[in-house]
């Protein structure tokens, strides 16, 4: 076995030390614009989409601690649940933020990153933006 350790493992130690301070302000500046934009979107299809509906029925109906938020309805469901339909809701309207290469990365990242930090309890604004 190499003790050159793969290319993961190295990622996953620079991300768990890595601090608000140490991100870029510009990138700090995207990250809340993505955050801001990708919620606005989801709250905005709780309550206009009705395609996500199925979606909401299903969580609704299955059993789980309640963890976390799916925005624009009350009660939580389990973090899981949460992600998947704040995703369905982040994709429905078709407004994912882009990235200048094109990239849609908020609304298949920022539904999942909300559920676990709700669930996780105590994790603050500059804590979600250096995850």
């Amino acid at each position: 076995m190499s003790d050159v350790p793969d290319l993961v493992h190295v990622l996953a130690d620079h991300t768990v030390q890595l601090s608000y301070d140490d991100v870029p302000s510009d990138a700090r500046e995207a990250a809340k614009k993505s955050l801001l934009d990708t919620i606005g979107v989801m709250l905005a299809a709780s309550g206009l989409e009705p395609a996500v509906h199925g979606v909401i029925d299903i969580i609704r109906e299955s059993a789980g601690a309640p963890q976390s938020t799916v925005l624009g309805l009350p009660g939580k469901v389990p973090a899981l649940s949460a992600a998947l339909a704040n995703g369905a809701l982040a994709h429905c309207l078709d407004y994912d933020d882009q990235t200048p290469w094109g990239q849609h990365s908020g609304s298949s990242i920022v539904p999942a990153v909300l559920a676990v930090a709700e669930r996780q309890g105590g994790v603050s604004g500059k804590e979600l933006i250096a995850a």
